[in-house]
């Protein structure tokens, strides 16, 4: 978070109403300043940063000769551990809150402030991962990691005989892309059966209907599907399978980190000629916690398919996959914080509210697959798959904020105070 207090026992705090927001939402705060004791100080500065970033480290290969003790040469090939990074902001914007530049009698003061979030950004999103032992070695433990963050952060100097002590405060805020609208997803799919690449033994015909295109981690995916086995093989079992699409990018250099996330195989056998009608029996599939949600960024693009499949002894699986969205928990676990409670006399002075604009993203990512439908008809979702109740958020959510440092000034900080007198600054 940085130092929120200096040696005099001054600080600064940034307190936002609501820290988990959807593109187009409005989002305030508070700006709070306590002040031990009268010290000179500069003006208050906002700063709010949206950015993606990228990191990984990969293996380059070069083929490379050195001379023999005998004068013959012999050639090798060189493993040099290479870092690949980038960053990119979609806005940093610099807002001066209030011009001090004076001396501050001793009191709390508190600087509300409001902007709305522009639509076309990415969600935020946190992913990391390595790969095998023999991989640790030559690349380090993490073999990736990647992060789409928006954050606020307070500034303000405090001038002493040495110079200036920054005070400053940051707090993350928490985007949540919105969900597609709920519908139901329908794909189908005929694939040969072909023993050893080239045996032509028939074709398998598959049918699906997802029961709805977007889900959170740890919902049941149910799915309805038909099938008729039109080959002369046996259909062993039938596979239901989510996979997760990560693609990182940095300065022309890309990643690739496919994942299966979720399986099962549901116990399903299909003679040659043999057809099964699901629609009243389907199959589900449980989704585990902690999946990261969508992310549709520039440097980052984290999707997820939703396939259906069916396995042949010595054949290729014939399947159907529709794109699926992944999105946040409502509402998000990590930001259920209770909020601080208030210092011994928090009576802060509040001034007006400052408020101003964040630039739109000039070039923002394209739209996701999901969001564009699956392969098929797409029809309207049944009556039971409705979005979350309360919209994206909850009330929890509404009242959840980021703790206060500990140590600092601020035991805790309480909503902006109505009652207290709106007086300047200058003479106390």
């Amino acid at each position: 978070m940085g130092n929120t207090s200096s040696g005099k026992g001054n600080g600064i705090y940034v307190q936002l109403d609501t820290p988990t927001v959807q593109p187009g939402d409005p989002v305030s705060g508070v700006v709070h300043l306590q002040i031990a004791s009268a010290v000179q100080m500069t003006g208050i500065e906002l700063k709010v940063t949206g950015l993606e970033r990228t990191y990984w480290r990969e293996v380059r290969r070069e083929d490379r000769s050195r001379s023999r003790g005998d004068g013959t040469e012999e050639r090798y090939t060189e493993e040099i551990p290479v870092s690949r990074y980038e960053k990119r902001e979609f806005f940093k914007v610099r807002i001066p809150v209030y011009s001090l530049n004076q001396t501050i009698a001793q009191g709390q003061y508190s600087f509300p402030f409001r902007f709305v979030m522009p639509q076309g950004l990415p969600g935020t999103f946190v992913v990391e991962g390595s790969r095998g032992f023999g991989h640790h070695e030559r690349c380090g433990d993490q073999a990736y990691d990647a992060a789409c963050l928006y954050k606020i952060k307070a500034t303000c100097g405090e001038v002493g005989r040495l110079g200036t002590w920054p005070l400053k405060h940051t707090v993350m805020l928490n985007l949540v892309e919105r969900p597609p609208p709920i519908m139901q997803v329908v794909s189908e799919a005929t694939a040969h059966v072909r023993i050893c690449c080239c045996f032509n033994r028939g074709t398998v015909h598959i049918k699906m209907r997802a029961e709805k295109n977007s889900y959170a981690p740890g919902e049941v995916i149910r799915v309805l599907a038909d099938f008729e086995n039109r080959s002369k093989s046996v259909v062993r079992h039938v596979d239901l399978t989510v996979n997760r699409s990560l693609i990182l990018r940095a300065h022309g250099h890309r990643k690739s980190e496919p994942k299966r996330v979720a399986y099962v195989a549901h116990a399903i056998e299909l003679q040659p000629g043999e057809r099964r009608d699901g629609s009243d029996q389907p199959l589900m599939l449980q989704l585990p916690q902690g999946l990261p949600p969508m992310c549709n960024g520039n440097l980052i693009q984290c999707s997820y398919t939703l396939t259906v499949s069916t396995s042949v002894r010595c054949a290729p699986a014939p399947s159907a996959t529709v794109p699926i969205c992944m999105y946040m928990p409502q509402p998000p676990p990590a930001f259920n914080m209770a909020a601080p409670s208030a210092p011994p006399g928090w009576a802060p002075q509040s001034f007006a509210t400052t408020e101003f604009q964040i630039p739109a993203p000039s070039a923002p990512p394209p739209l996701a697959p999901a969001y564009q439908g699956g392969q098929g008809q797409q029809l309207p979702a049944p009556a039971q798959a409705q979005a979350p109740v309360g919209g994206a958020f909850g009330p929890t959510a509404q009242q959840a904020m980021a703790q206060a440092p500990a140590g600092g000034p601020f035991g805790g900080v309480p909503a902006q105070n109505p009652q207290a007198a709106r007086e300047p600054l200058l003479g106390r």
